[in-house]
């Protein structure tokens, strides 16, 4: 088990594969970005925690952007479970992609 810590008190948790496979995902994407190096590097290290509340309003958009294309465009790759499975992931994934956006709505009023 490993958690994202979104923005204080919001954190999302799921197996520790599934968050390194978003994070490995992410830098195929976009390339070596620190935030996500950052990450990785935890991970690689033992650490199972993604301290996202302390990335950028940029980096958080830049995550969510990324975290919303893999839940449509690795469908069939990711969710290679049965359909209860498949829908159990996703939905866990749609609720990390909402809390980002909360936080991102939160930051910017605040």
């Amino acid at each position: 088990m490993s958690v994202i810590v979104i923005d204080g008190d919001q954190v999302w948790g799921a197996s520790s594969g599934l968050i390194y496979s978003l994070i490995e995902n992410f830098i195929s994407i976009v390339g070596d970005k620190d935030y996500l190096i950052k990450f990785k590097e935890s991970y690689d290290n033992g650490y199972r925690i993604v301290y996202l509340n302390e990335s950028s309003d940029q980096e958080l958009e830049e995550f969510l952007k990324l975290l919303k294309q893999y839940i449509n465009n690795r469908r069939d790759e990711i969710f290679e479970k049965t359909d209860r499975e498949r829908n159990i992931i996703r939905d866990s994934l749609l609720g990390l992609a909402s809390l980002v956006e909360d936080a991102l709505v939160k930051r910017k009023a605040g």
